[in-house]
C-alpha cells in the first residue's frame, strides 16, 4: 500500500481477491467480470506492477503513429481540465491498447498518481494494472466508472475514474479518454461529463478525416489532370475558372495561379456563348476556334456539371492542339513544350537560377545557359523563349554537336541553288532564316568549329545571313540562346573557342546547378518522375522505398535530372509491386560513389555500407518492428531477416 494515500478497501473485494467469491448484489456486474478477468491474468492484486512502461524511444514512435489522435484531442482535453481545474482531477489520454500518450491536470493529485505509475507512457490494460476505468473500457468497449475498492489492484483504491472510448470514423477504436481523482471527491456526473468530450473528439476526428478524403480527392484529380496529354480547365457556375493544369495554362502562355479566378472566356479570347448553350440541358460542345495570338488551331470540349434541380455548377473542358506538326530536321524544333512552371524544385540554387532565367525572358539579349550534361538546359532555354515577347515566333533548336561538320554550315545558314552538287533546286533556307521572328537555340555551342564560329560571329553582330552560294544577305530578326556543358573562358583560353565568340554569347550568362547541388530536390524529382512514368507505363509505382531514398540522397549524379529521370523508368519497369525497391536500381548506382564535400562517413558508402546503414536507421525509426521496416524497405520480411544475419544486426537496436 501507498501509505501516503488514503485508501478504503471492502469486504466484498477482500473476500474475492481470497476466496474468489463474491455477492453479486454487493458489486456492479462490470466489476466482478473485470475482476474475474484479473484474477485470470494472475495479477497480484497487493503489489504494485512497475513493469511495461515505455522507453522514450518508444513512446515518441508511439506519439507519432497517433498523431493525429494527440492533435485534435489536444484542444478537448485542455477545456476539459478548465472545467475541472482546482477539483484534484487529472485528465487522460491513452492509445487502443492502453498506453498513456498525455495528461493534463492539478498538480497535488499529478504526483499522487505517479507513485502509482498513472503517467504518461505507463499501460494501464487490464491484464497490466487490474480492474480501471481505462482498462476496463478497453475491454468492454463501453463507458466505465470505477470508484475506490472496486479497482482490483489496493494500490489504486484511494482513486475513482471515469473512462469512455474513442471511436474513429470507420469503426475503428482509437483508444480512451479518463478522467481520475481522489475517491472522496466522485461526482455522478463525471462519467457524463467524459462522454461528452468523447463524442466531440469523434465529431472532430470525423471532419479532419472528411477533409483528409479531399484533400487526397484532390491530389488524384491533380494527377489525372497533370498525367494527360490535354489542356484541362474548370470552372464555376458564374464562369470563373477554380483548377487548370499545366498544359492548359502552357497552350496560353500562362502559369496556372494566373489563370484561376479568371473567366475562361478571356483566357479563350471569346464569348460566353458556347457556356450559355450549355444552360438548356446536359450536354457536351465541340467547337474549332483560332486563337490568333498563338497561331495554332484547338478543339474543345466542354462537360456540364448539374446539381439538383438541374441548376448549373460549372464545367469541365478539354483543350487539344489539331494543328498538325510539320516535317522537323534532325537535331531542330519549332515549338516549345516547357514553361518555368514545368521546371520541379524548391532548393534556393534552383530558384534562383529560375529567377535570373525569367528576368533575361524580358529583354532581347543573348543569354548563354551554362550546366552539366543532364541539368535541363533546354528546358530553361524553352521557358525563356515561352514567357518572352517573341513567344508567338518560332523557337529553333540546333544541337550543333549533333550535326555533322560538313553539313552545319548549310544547315545553320542555308543555301542557294547550285551551291555544290546535291543542292535542292530553288535553295533551302537555314535555322537563322527559320527562326526570323523568334528564337534560335544553340546547343552544345562548345562542340562548334572554329571554321563555323567565324561565320556565327558574323551573324550575331550583324543579324544578317548570307547563304552558300549567294551574295545577298539576308536580315534576320532572331533572339539567340546558346548552351554548353563545358566551361567556355577555359575553352577560350586554350584555343578551342574563338574569345571574340565567347563575349558575343557571354552577355546573360546563367549557370544551370546540377543535381548534386540541388540536395533538396532530388527526392521531390524523383517522386514527380514516378508518378508521371508510373502513369505513362500503366502501371501503379506510387511509393519509393526507404533505403532507395538513401540510396539517391548519397549518390553523386553525374546525368543529373536526366540520369535520375531514366533510373526512375528502368525501376517501374522492373518493379514487381507498387514499391521502388533497390534491386529495382541498376547495379553501377550501388556501386561506390565519391561525394565531394559530403561528410567523409557517407561519402565512401558502397552497396554493402548502404544497405546496413539503411537497415539500421530503419530498425531505430520503427522500433524494431520487422514487418513496418521491411515495408519501408521495400523488402520482404526473409529478405530482411537474412540482411540482418548477413550484417550481424541484433534485432534489439
Amino acid at each position: 500500500m501507498t501509505g501516503s494515500n488514503l485508501t478504503v478497501t471492502s469486504p466484498a473485494w477482500q473476500q474475492f481477491v481470497e476466496k474468489r467469491q463474491v455477492d453479486p448484489a454487493s458489486v456492479p456486474e462490470i466489476v466482478i467480470d473485470s475482476w474475474s478477468r484479473c484474477a485470470g491474468y494472475n495479477i497480484d492484486p497487493y503489489r504494485l506492477n512497475d513493469t511495461d512502461i515505455l522507453s522514450q524511444r518508444a513512446l515518441r514512435e508511439r506519439l507519432r503513429e497517433n498523431k493525429q489522435l494527440l492533435e485534435t484531442a489536444g484542444p478537448v482535453i485542455q477545456n476539459l481540465y478548465g472545467l475541472l481545474k482546482g477539483s484534484g482531477y487529472t485528465v487522460f489520454l491513452t492509445d487502443n491498447q492502453g498506453y498513456i500518450l498525455a495528461s493534463e491536470g492539478d498538480p497535488d493529485f499529478t504526483a499522487k498518481a505517479q507513485k502509482i505509475l498513472l503517467s504518461v507512457g505507463a499501460n494501464w490494460h487490464e491484464s497490466v494494472r487490474g480492474t480501471n476505468a481505462i482498462g476496463t473500457t478497453l475491454a468492454t468497449q463501453q463507458p466505465v466508472n470505477i470508484n475506490s475498492w472496486q479497482h482490483y489492484c489496493r494500490e489504486n483504491h484511494f482513486i475513482v475514474c471515469s473512462a469512455a472510448p474513442i471511436w474513429g470514423s470507420n469503426g475503428e477504436l482509437l483508444g480512451v479518454l479518463d478522467v481520475t481523482g481522489n475517491y472522496q471527491r466522485a461526482h455522478p456526473h463525471t462519467l457524463a461529463l467524459v462522454v461528452s468530450a468523447v463524442s466531440l473528439i469523434q465529431h472532430r476526428l470525423a471532419l479532419s478525416d472528411s477533409n483528409r478524403k479531399l484533400v487526397i480527392a484532390d491530389l488524384y484529380t491533380d494527377t489525372i489532370m497533370e498525367s494527360s496529354g490535354e489542356g484541362y480547365v474548370c470552372v464555376d457556375g458564374s464562369d470563373k475558372i477554380t483548377r487548370v493544369n499545366h498544359r492548359f495554362a502552357q497552350t496560353f502562355g500562362l502559369h496556372p495561379e494566373q489563370c484561376v479566378g479568371q473567366p475562361l472566356s478571356s483566357i479563350l479570347n471569346e464569348d460566353s456563348s458556347a457556356w450559355m448553350e450549355l444552360l438548356d440541358g446536359p450536354g457536351r460542345v465541340d467547337k474549332l476556334f483560332r486563337q490568333a495570338s498563338l497561331r495554332h488551331g484547338f478543339t474543345y470540349s466542354i462537360r456540364s456539371i448539374w446539381g439538383k434541380k438541374q441548376r448549373w455548377l460549372g464545367a469541365v473542358a478539354s483543350i487539344k492542339n489539331v494543328k498538325q506538326p510539320r516535317q522537323q530536321t534532325p537535331g531542330l524544333t519549332n515549338t516549345t513544350h516547357y514553361t518555368f512552371a514545368d521546371i520541379i524544385g524548391r532548393s534556393p540554387r534552383l530558384q534562383n537560377t529560375k529567377r535570373l532565367a525569367e528576368l533575361a525572358s524580358r529583354i532581347d539579349s543573348t543569354v548563354l545557359l551554362q550546366g552539366e550534361t543532364g541539368t535541363g538546359k533546354e528546358m530553361f532555354a524553352q521557358s525563356i523563349h515561352h514567357t518572352s515577347n517573341r513567344r508567338e515566333g518560332p523557337f529553333v533548336a540546333v544541337n550543333c554537336g549533333a550535326l555533322p561538320k560538313t553539313l552545319i554550315e548549310s544547315e545553320l545558314f542555308g543555301y542557294e541553288e547550285g551551291a555544290f552538287t546535291g543542292a535542292r533546286r530553288g535553295g533551302r533556307q537555314g535555322k537563322f532564316e527559320l527562326a526570323n521572328g523568334g528564337t534560335i537555340f544553340l546547343d552544345e555551342i562548345g562542340d562548334m568549329p572554329l571554321d563555323i564560329q567565324a561565320s556565327l560571329l558574323r551573324v550575331l553582330e550583324e543579324r544578317q545571313v548570307v547563304r552558300i552560294g549567294g551574295q545577298r544577305p539576308v536580315s534576320v530578326d532572331i533572339r539567340v540562346i546558346a548552351a554548353t556543358n563545358k566551361n567556355l573562358a577555359e575553352e577560350a583560353a586554350s584555343g578551342n573557342f574563338r574569345p571574340d565568340l565567347f563575349y558575343r554569347l557571354n552577355v546573360l550568362s546563367i549557370d544551370i546547378p546540377s543535381l548534386r547541388d540541388r540536395e533538396d530536390d532530388i527526392m521531390e524529382l524523383a517522386e514527380y518522375f514516378m508518378r508521371v512514368i508510373s502513369n505513362r507505363l500503366g502501371k501503379v509505382v506510387n511509393q519509393i522505398a526507404y533505403g532507395v531514398k538513401v540510396l539517391f540522397q548519397n549518390y553523386n549524379w553525374p546525368g543529373n535530372v536526366r540520369e535520375l529521370e531514366n533510373i526512375i523508368e528502368r525501376a517501374i519497369s522492373f518493379c514487381e509491386g507498387t514499391t521502388i525497391a533497390l534491386e529495382d536500381i541498376p547495379e553501377y548506382l550501388k556501386q561506390k560513389q565519391p561525394l565531394p564535400g559530403n561528410n567523409p562517413d557517407v561519402s565512401d558508402l558502397n552497396l554493402r555500407q548502404l544497405e546496413e546503414q539503411a537497415i539500421t536507421e530503419a530498425l531505430n525509426k520503427f522500433d524494431n518492428n520487422v514487418s513496418k521496416v521491411a515495408q519501408a524497405l521495400g523488402i520482404g520480411r526473409n529478405t530482411l531477416y537474412r540482411k540482418m544475419k548477413e550484417y550481424d544486426i541484433k534485432s534489439g537496436g
